[in-house]
């Protein structure tokens, strides 16, 4: 199991990589896309946050995050986010039948952490 390290930073700004179930070439497709966006509407609507950057690949995607002054918690977003794509898969059957529905899923993000303050160039 890999260990990643994470820095909590309430407030911070962070920087994920979410991929594909074995790299599946889906995210591209109407379907899949809308059901992303959809998803990180209603998260957004419960638990705030910024999006900085986002760049939607058909196998992966990256993203920087902004969250509010005294939360940090992306994970959770990230759990209801996957969630509610993965059981958008489910009832749309979002892919080809020939694959099973737990092939479906989002990899779990490679988070790298980044606040906001250690994101800028230290001053002479």
């Amino acid at each position: 199991m890999a260990t990643f390290r994470r820095a909590l930073t309430p407030g911070g700004t962070y920087f994920f990589t979410v991929n594909t179930y074995r790299r599946q070439r889906i995210l591209t497709e109407p379907r899949a896309y809308t059901a992303l966006k959809m998803a990180i509407r209603r998260v957004k609507a419960c638990h705030p946050f910024d999006i900085e950057a986002f760049v939607l690949l058909p196998d992966h995607l990256h993203c920087l995050w902004r969250l509010p002054e005294g939360d940090m918690n992306y994970s959770l977003r990230w759990n209801l986010i996957k969630r509610q794509v993965s059981q958008a898969a489910h009832v749309d059957t979002l892919f080809a039948p020939e694959t099973c529905h737990a092939d479906r899923e989002l990899t779990a993000p490679n988070v790298v952490t980044m606040p906001a303050a250690a994101a800028q160039p230290p001053t002479p």
